[in-house]
């Protein structure tokens, strides 16, 4: 965690009640465009949904060695028949513990799915901790492609692994890319999905950049998708509107 954000996350412990929507003002919806991006949960979900699709005709697949060291690369630059088209390369390892993407331009639309990958993302796992790597220029499954793609250079994690998308603690620390700029990040917070579905129960984020943001997530006690909000060491209400 950063020198420069440690220090802020102590004053999130008592905001005021003000209420702001994240539209209302464009530091609200950085804040809320920051989280987004930081959270590693979609990221995941991304790269299972890159491993688990089948390519036809297009593109071309070249496989090389065998069990646990197998990987694909994918050669696009080409239309399939029923019309997917698919551009630049994708290579994908999926062993033991241990799966990774890494595209150079890739882009993948088709009627049913939607990718593209500029950069790397690794996945580890041990035991119940998922373990996220990522530098990479990334859209597709859960985050459609023409609401613009989304630049993240994080290590994050996820435990236990079984409770992803229902009970789970993950961490992020590192930049995410909002509005053509790297704002930097640094949270840890915890989800219940079946006490609250719309923000984190607990937890902090802090958003470090020309302007320094802090959010504490309290979903267990008020399911509201909002956060108390800190800008510049100074509270700022509550922000909503943020998503879970």
């Amino acid at each position: 965690m950063s020198r420069g954000i440690l220090p802020f996350l102590t004053l999130l412990a008592a905001c005021g009640e003000d209420l702001v929507r994240v539209d209302e003002t464009p530091d609200g919806t950085l804040v809320a465009r920051a989280l987004d991006a930081a959270r590693p949960e979609p990221l995941l979900d991304f790269v299972d949904a890159l491993l688990a699709w089948e390519p036809g005709d297009c593109p071309a697949v070249v496989v090389t060695g065998e069990g646990d060291e197998r990987r694909e690369t994918w050669t696009g630059d080409c239309v399939d028949v029923d019309g997917t088209l698919v551009e630049g390369s994708l290579e994908l390892y999926e062993g033991d513990g241990l799966a990774w993407v890494a595209g150079d331009g890739f882009r993948l639309q088709g009627d049913d799915f939607e990718a593209a990958l500029d950069g790397a993302v690794e996945v580890r796992q041990d035991g119940e901790l998922l373990m996220v790597d990522a530098a990479a220029t990334w859209c597709g499954d859960a985050r459609p492609c023409d609401l613009g793609a989304r630049t993240v250079d994080v290590t994050a994690t996820v435990y236990p692994a079984s409770g992803l998308g229902r009970a789970y603690d993950a961490t992020v620390t590192g930049a995410v890319g909002v509005d053509e700029q790297l704002v930097g990040v640094d949270g840890a917070w915890s989800v219940d999905a079946e006490s609250c579905g719309a923000e984190p129960a607990s937890g902090t984020l802090a958003i470090g950049g020309s302007v320094r943001h802090g959010l504490a997530f309290d979903g267990a006690e008020s399911c509201d998708a909002c956060a108390d909000w800190i800008v510049q060491g100074v509270e700022a209400g509550r922000l909503c509107g943020l998503g879970g």
